[in-house]
């Protein structure tokens, strides 16, 4: 999903809030969807809500996107996407620690948007916290079974908490349904080579890449 797509979710949350605990006047109202669009052309050429960012990070503009991002959400901080949207710049930042902050405040706000646990999940690891989002990782399989990518992630969880059976389970699992992924394949290589002592039990994501 481009960041475009869910700015305009951002506006539209806002116009239709009713069940908001905060009271948002118009001014104010206007002044957050504002900040919002100013800090999305900041930032969305920097930025992809799926993979890695789509140009090479300047960091003055990725900077003041967040400081938009913090503004409107001294105004309205029941927007998770707003959280999203400050977190994936984050990440564009390479500010893991402080992107995850931002998923998870997202995932308390909103624990059933694709988006949301996508991030939170994905940001989970980029911090090397696999551990905090397990139950989050394997709920989203049964929640989004559609969602291949979702199973991926959680092999990648499991290997990373040491259940190289479970993931090597969910890995197969993927390639059933998609023969050619390579990453399922590289996770169910891992996995195997875990459970059968030829690798040592990796500790981050980084060590996943390694041969």
């Amino acid at each position: 999903m481009a960041l475009r797509g869910l700015a305009v979710c951002v506006l539209f949350a806002l116009c239709t809030a009713c069940g908001s605990t905060t009271t948002i006047t118009p001014e104010e109202a206007e002044r957050f969807n504002r900040l919002v669009v100013e800090a999305n052309a900041l930032s969305e050429q920097y930025v992809w809500l799926e993979g890695r960012p789509r140009a090479l990070p300047d960091r003055g503009k990725l900077e003041r996107a967040v400081a938009l991002y913090d503004e409107a959400l001294g105004i309205y901080p029941e927007s998770w996407q707003t959280f999203v949207l400050r977190g994936k710049t984050q990440q564009a930042l390479i500010q893991p620690e402080q992107a995850l902050l931002s998923f998870r405040e997202a995932y308390r706000l909103n624990p059933n948007d694709v988006v949301v646990v996508y991030a939170y999940v994905g940001g989970a690891l980029e911090a090397n916290r696999p551990q905090e989002v397990l139950k989050v990782a394997r709920r989203s399989v049964v929640d989004f079974p559609e969602e291949t990518n979702f199973r991926t992630n959680l092999a990648t969880v499991l290997i990373l908490v040491g259940r190289a059976d479970e993931a090597i389970r969910q890995a197969s699992m993927v390639l059933r349904v998609r023969p050619g992924d390579r990453i399922a394949a590289r996770l169910l290589l891992i996995a195997s080579e875990i459970k059968s002592g030829l690798r040592e039990q990796p500790n981050s994501v980084a060590d996943l890449t390694r041969r």
